[in-house]
């Protein structure tokens, strides 16, 4: 044959992709659920999450995917803007587009300029908000309180029956500390019904006592709804 074509079966991941569709399930159900999946470079944590978010896609859903690198670590939110701005350009073909734009108007409300300096497409979704909210004069502090409130807001306004909501990202131990703190409101706050947060991350890049890993781990240990999926070798069969 003229084209290699090598099959994307999952092999011996069975157990580890019931645990992600037993999530999923729950989300389409009006839950909420955190996934991280755990394991060694080019053990497959990404091929098991992309099969998993192809089933989001037949169900009406939405998916989104953001990947951190070590060059973009001291970047703030590049792998979460990038991940919005896909969520974005799916919104933008909604038939229901002026109802969409309600939503997320009310939803974000003082927050608007926030999220749209983090996120550049979503101008395209809003009206452009005055000349006062353009340039809020807010403390470091607050300014980032408020973004994480905009972007919790964002995605409750996203979410629903009919369209649930998968946020992936990739490379979570080169994740810049800033999108750490998001996502840590994400899972600690109150939980977001129809949506689900998929991580994947290897421990390996972290040494012992590192501040991400350690952050990381809080999250898992402090909270209960949180899955951890661990990926290991393939067998030699």
């Amino acid at each position: 044959p003229e084209q290699l074509n090598i099959s994307e079966r999952l092999l011996e991941r069975e157990a580890q992709f019931k645990e992600l569709r037993g999530a999923l399930a729950d989300v389409m159900a009006g839950g909420s659920a955190v996934v991280v999946c755990e394991g060694e470079a080019g053990i497959g944590k990404s091929a098991l999450i992309r099969e998993l978010l192809r089933e989001v896609g037949t169900q009406g859903g939405y998916v989104a995917t953001g990947k951190h690198s070590l060059m973009s670590r001291e970047t703030p939110y590049s792998g979460l803007s990038s991940a919005f701005g896909d969520l974005v350009r799916q919104l933008l073909t909604r038939a229901d587009l002026e109802d969409v734009r309600r939503r997320i108007s009310t939803s974000l409300s003082n927050n608007e300029a926030l999220v749209t300096e983090m996120i550049p497409e979503l101008k395209l979704l809003l009206t452009p908000p005055d000349a006062a909210a353009e340039s809020p004069n807010l403390q470091p502090f607050e300014s980032r309180n408020r973004l994480r409130k905009g972007i919790a807001a964002l995605i409750g306004a996203v979410c629903s029956e009919n369209h649930p909501f998968v946020l992936s990202i990739e490379n979570l131990h080169w994740i810049d500390a800033a999108s750490l703190e998001l996502l840590e409101t994400l899972v600690t706050g109150q939980q977001i019904a129809y949506f689900m947060l998929v991580c994947a991350y290897r421990p390996q890049e972290l040494a012992e006592g590192d501040q991400v890993r350690n952050a990381i781990l809080s999250i898992v240990q402090k909270n209960p709804h949180v899955k951890l999926v661990r990926l290991g070798n393939l067998s030699v069969n």
